[in-house]
């Protein structure tokens, strides 16, 4: 087991092709580190420069406190399990599993009393004979994971392991990687561009875009107080509803004006620092809140906190039902629909928006969060939508 910390790492393939841009991070020892980003973002490449496939143009890379640039990758204690499976199909389970013990001279009885640990860790021993093209998918998927851990790596690189296979053979093997990630103890950096994956494995999650890390925290806090727009809008399905309004102060309070309607802050989510400091009469802001802060109301007698949507189409993620809609100034934005009735597009809805769950952001092109109140719980985030 180690700690992983990179810092201030860049990466360029030519003048105007940045794939890796002063990232910093850490991953502390036994934990399950996990990057998530969109594709073409610059996660396969960071997994590459801490493996040693690829050398950085600048920065530092540690592993267990040890800068490793210079080391060639089967020195620095890593192991890598990337989207295919690159299994030996003439070898059966037993020998694909056994091969990078040979290869590094273990000697025979360390070997067998490896590869019968890790069938047992893996739920393979039925398969110990077959060879991968008598495997299902996820039976081939262990067996990589299998020969990777084999070598007793200090960390485990995982570059988007599941991305083949189907959703729900996907969702079993997720929990199998968290169930052997809490057997082994390895510190795990996992890549993916699947959210839940992300948000479901992670002890520690980054958001990557454009080469550069957005932001890096426990996944409640990620998902909760996202640092930036670009956090907001990727993470969550459905995204965090964005909408462009002005701050007010009246009696006291602060609120944001839309077009027709206003929200109101929960003025002590930000403290008074932030409030005096950050905010200001007038003041241009995006105004962000999840689906899920919305809660449709049929008699609006007090329009605070109420926003009316014109209801254009519905829309399904699970068993969930959700309506997309424009509010009075033409912002589409998605909202619960609890009716047992369908949604008629051309009629209007109205929802109060829960002050508790609204956050903000700068309008300028950065979009960062105001008042970003980090949250310390480090376990995988259970989303509610």
């Amino acid at each position: 087991m180690a700690a992983i910390e990179l810092r201030n790492l860049s990466k360029r393939f030519s003048s105007d092709a940045r794939a890796v841009e002063d990232v910093s991070l850490s991953v502390p020892d036994g934990a399950f580190g996990v990057i998530v980003g969109p594709s073409g973002c610059g996660k396969t490449t960071l997994l590459r420069l801490i493996a040693g496939l690829e050398k950085p143009d600048r920065g530092e890379i540690r592993i267990d406190g040890g800068r490793v640039n210079r080391l060639a990758p089967d020195r620095r204690g890593t192991a890598m399990v990337f989207q295919d499976h690159a299994l030996y199909p003439h070898l059966s389970v037993r020998s694909n599993l056994e091969f990078p013990l040979r290869t590094r001279g273990v000697h025979r009885a360390e070997r067998a009393r490896r590869v019968l640990a890790m069938l047992q860790l893996l739920e393979l021993s039925r398969f110990a004979d077959r060879e991968p093209g008598e495997l299902s998918g996820g039976e081939r998927q262990r067996t990589a994971l299998g020969r990777a851990l084999i070598i007793e790596p200090r960390v485990l690189l995982l570059d988007e392991p599941l991305s083949n296979l189907d959703v729900m053979l996907r969702d079993h093997l997720r929990r199998e990687i968290r169930r052997i990630h809490h057997s082994t103890g390895t510190t795990f950096l996992y890549v993916t561009h699947d959210q839940d994956e992300a948000l479901g494995l992670a002890d520690h999650l980054a958001v990557m875009h454009d080469g550069a890390i957005r932001q890096f925290g426990a996944p409640g806090e990620v998902y909760d107080w996202p640092a930036n727009r670009f956090v907001a809008s990727f993470l969550g399905r459905p995204a965090m509803n964005l909408l462009e309004g002005n701050l007010v102060r009246e009696q006291g309070n602060w609120s944001v004006h839309l077009a027709k309607s206003r929200l109101p802050i929960a003025e002590d989510l930000f403290g008074e620092e932030v409030l005096a400091s950050q905010l200001s009469d007038g003041q241009t802001v995006v105004a962000g809140f999840r689906p899920a802060a919305a809660q449709p109301v049929d008699t609006v007698a007090e329009r605070r906190g109420v926003l009316d949507i014109t209801i254009e189409s519905e829309d399904r993620v699970g068993e969930q039902r959700y309506i997309i809609g424009g509010t009075a100034d033409g912002t589409r934005i998605t909202v619960p629909w609890r009716s047992a009735s369908a949604p008629v597009p051309g009629e209007i809805a109205s929802y109060r928006i829960d002050p508790a769950h609204v956050r903000l952001f700068r309008a300028d092109r950065e979009g960062t969060s105001i008042g970003h109140r980090p949250v310390t719980p480090s376990s995988p985030v259970t989303v509610l939508r």
